[in-house]
């Protein structure tokens, strides 16, 4: 999906990189966009995104098609057996698809510029980050899946952050962000007996 949407990205942006500081976005809104206080308005902006989109998620994942279509993902075998159509994955599969382009474009225009690269990588954040939060919130249940993916999120980044602050180069976060990985399953494979583990990969549908 990623290597199939870098041309249709390429295709609307219309070049690899694109400046958009004199467009109107979300930012407008704001009263300050500059100094601390931008940062602080900025930050409350997002927070504010953030909570209502974990509630709508949480309402909806809640409901009788959200518990269907958390059945098919994680056991799409019992899913059949129950007569749950594996259509229910691409409905899924829009949602992840849809979460994503909203993240790209607050990004986007946090930074004032859209890269056609800015989302490489993003895959071993997700990995990492949901991982750290499954040792956190060991219950399947929508509410702690999506405190997980939120809270292993910003661990994450105080951990990138803190990598930063001893010195770390830029050009080696790859290599951090993978050690960080694997330092998440090593963590989860001693904790009860690797039952962390197993709910992630359940998460990710791996055998």
């Amino acid at each position: 999906m990623m290597m199939a949407l870098y041309s249709v990205n390429l295709r609307i942006l219309g070049r690899p990189n694109l400046q958009v500081l004199r467009e109107n976005s979300i930012l407008s809104i704001l009263p300050d966009t500059s100094g601390y206080e931008g940062a602080f308005f900025g930050f409350l902006l997002y927070g504010f995104l953030i909570i209502v989109v974990s509630v709508l998620s949480y309402v909806f994942l809640d409901s009788k098609s959200g518990l269907i279509l958390r059945i098919a993902g994680a056991n799409p075998k019992l899913a059949i057996l129950n007569g749950i159509s594996k259509h229910r994955l691409i409905l899924g599969l829009g949602l992840a698809n849809l979460f994503i382009a909203l993240s790209g474009s607050l990004i986007a225009q946090r930074s004032y510029n859209a890269d056609i690269h800015m989302g490489m990588g993003q895959v071993i954040v997700a990995i990492a980050a949901l991982f750290i939060g499954m040792i956190l919130f060991r219950k399947l249940s929508a509410s702690h899946l999506i405190f997980a993916s939120i809270a292993g999120s910003i661990i994450y980044m105080v951990l990138m952050q803190l990598a930063l602050d001893i010195g770390i180069q830029a050009q080696d976060f790859r290599l951090i962000s993978t050690l960080i990985v694997l330092l998440s399953i090593l963590v989860a494979l001693k904790s009860t007996k690797g039952t962390v583990l197993r709910k992630g990969a359940d998460i990710f549908g791996i055998d």
